[in-house]
């Protein structure tokens, strides 16, 4: 059985939240192909289901738009458009053998099949290969979510904020991905009155 306030290990518990600078590091060394499905993740706040499910098309007048039919809540949601995903998405493009439509996946099979999207476990299988390489545990895709999240939350964004953006039915399942530490904790004694 899983317990959902241990660290993950072997696909239980929570994923690790992950610093900036471990993210970069991390980020660093992935395959390009990774670090840009999981760049959306990290500037999104996105799940990676959502990632992979996007097309050319839903990049458009600087938002993100991630379609009701790819959420988990059923409802679509437009994220503005952070300027390193931006460069991110136009450095993926660039690999690209042939400049894709706005109908193509962003991510279309490595086979080159144009008709499905890349499979979630390839993206797996890289972020644990670029964990092995720098040293890091806990990871999941949903890292990079969680990371986001708990950024945003850190530096002070209202939860109903972040809420709108993650898609979260609640402020209750929101607070579920922000990470608590001591001197969070410490800090708000302080505040007490």
């Amino acid at each position: 059985n899983c317990v959902s306030v241990m660290a993950k290990v072997n696909r239980c518990g929570q994923s690790a939240i992950l610093s900036s600078a471990e993210l970069d590091r991390l980020f660093d060394v992935m395959t390009p192909r990774c670090r840009a499905a999981l760049s959306i993740c990290r500037y999104t706040a996105s799940r990676i289901s959502e990632a992979l499910a996007l097309k050319w098309e839903n990049v458009t007048n600087g938002y993100i738009v991630l379609e009701k039919s790819n959420t988990k809540t059923k409802h679509t949601r437009q994220v503005p458009l952070q300027p390193r995903l931006q460069q991110e998405l136009e450095r993926w493009r660039k690999t690209q053998i042939s400049e894709p439509v706005r109908t193509d996946w962003i991510f279309s099979r490595t086979d080159g099949s144009t008709t499905r999207p890349t499979p979630r476990r390839t993206i797996d299988h890289a972020l644990r290969t670029a964990c092995k390489r720098v040293g890091l545990r806990g990871v999941s895709t949903h890292t990079l979510r969680r990371s986001a999240l708990t950024s945003a939350s850190d530096k002070g964004v209202p939860l109903r904020h972040i809420q709108s953006l993650s898609g979260h039915a609640s402020l209750d399942c929101l607070s579920k991905y922000l990470q608590v530490t001591d001197g969070h904790k410490r800090a708000a004694a302080l505040a007490f009155a």
